[in-house]
């Protein structure tokens, strides 16, 4: 069966494409969701999308199973999924969760959320590599690589069941090409000059504050500025709009040590 289990919690399926996408977190998966609610016609598209009930609508374990598996089967319909190098994912999701966030408390339940934030301790990378790189197994402790891992560190191929499903694919995308790579699908799947090229992320526009719980749609006196979905500079420049900070610092962060244990 191709999508029963966990992982199917990140397969979304959109009809107008005909389209089954693997949403693999820290490899752009907030920008696609938001994609879908645009297509979908959400007002608040540029929103963070994580929490809005609209999104279990492309969710493919909210059909029948017997109809979700009719898709998944149908050779008609496009699989697509996009892949990063897990040395690149992994320092981001730390930079983003330990650094940006409070996933030392949160997660690993080190130190107290109850201090303000400057004086809770944080993990360090090459402690937080440690902790994943424990050989525990139970989904009570969160140190280890397991099902109940968390999915911003979870291996990429733990997501959508690809250790056995990923010949299934016939659109393999890589991050460090994000722009080509998101243009090429869309063209496959036939979305592209609909709602691929007219997507307006928001960039540049004071109102678009992605974490607020309700942004509203762009406004623009000049749509000279709107490249599409995933593209930055004029269409097919091919800039990989998701080059992060996290690129900067991989010497800052990783020893050969580490790249060894994390590999």
């Amino acid at each position: 069966s191709g999508v029963k289990g966990d992982y199917s919690h990140h397969l979304f399926y959109i009809p107008q494409a005909k389209l089954i996408f693997c949403g693999i977190p820290k490899v752009g998966i907030t920008e696609w969701i938001k994609f879908f609610r645009y297509m979908m016609g959400s007002q608040d598209y540029i929103s963070l999308p994580h929490f809005k009930s609209d999104r279990a609508n492309f969710f493919l374990k909210s059909l029948d199973p017997a109809k979700a598996e009719e898709l998944w089967q149908d050779p008609s319909w496009t699989k697509a999924v996009f892949l990063r190098n897990p040395l690149d994912r992994l320092l981001s999701g730390y930079i983003d969760k330990f650094l940006g966030m409070s996933y030392t408390q949160t997660v690993f339940n080190i130190g107290s959320k109850d201090v303000p934030k400057a004086e809770r301790p944080v993990l360090t990378f090459a402690e937080f590599i440690d902790k994943i790189s424990s050989n525990n197994t139970k989904c009570q402790d969160p140190s280890g690589l397991h099902a109940c891992t968390d999915p911003h560190w979870k291996p990429q191929i733990m997501t959508c069941g690809l250790d056995h499903l990923l010949p299934k694919f016939d659109f393999i995308g890589n991050f460090n090409h994000i722009s080509e790579h998101t243009q090429a699908l869309l063209e496959k799947v036939g979305i592209w000059e609909e709602y691929g090229r007219t997507f307006d992320d928001g960039k540049g526009l004071k109102s678009s504050e992605a974490h607020l719980c309700w942004v509203p749609p762009p406004q623009r006196n000049d749509t000279s500025q709107v490249y599409g979905f995933n593209q930055r500079g004029p269409s097919g420049s091919g800039k990989n709009i998701h080059a992060t900070s996290s690129k900067s610092k991989f010497d800052e962060y990783y020893t050969p040590e580490l790249i060894e244990k994390v590999r």
